[in-house]
């Protein structure tokens, strides 16, 4: 994480935890992993604030995703992300189910659809 304090220092530009948060929370609900949003983000032109807050939250969400696998955590989305992977995985689970509950549908996300 000391590096991407030092990218935000460099790029003199703010950036909003929450904003960071939400950012990799929308990757992960569409399925955009750390190493993807940051070929993305470096893709970017240089010369904008835009592309400088994209390069900063890849490189957090670089190191979030090292810092959950380190100590051997989930967060919701991930949890989410799995969930699909390990249905498509086994399609002769899904053959087998014939309802689903969802609780809360306002907050669905793209994943979760």
């Amino acid at each position: 994480m000391p590096d991407t304090l030092a990218a935000i220092q460099a790029a003199d530009v703010q950036l909003d935890a929450s904003l960071a948060a939400t950012v990799i929370s929308q990757a992960k609900a569409k399925g955009i992993s750390a190493q993807e949003f940051s070929k993305l983000a470096a893709a970017l032109p240089n010369n904008t604030n835009h592309s400088a807050i994209q390069r900063i939250i890849a490189e957090a969400y670089i190191a979030y995703t090292k810092e959950l696998k380190s100590s051997n955590c989930l967060d919701f989305d991930d949890l989410l992300v799995y969930g699909v992977e390990l249905l498509r995985a086994r399609p002769r689970v899904v053959n087998n189910i014939q309802h689903v509950l969802v609780d809360e549908l306002c907050v669905l996300s793209e994943l979760e659809c």
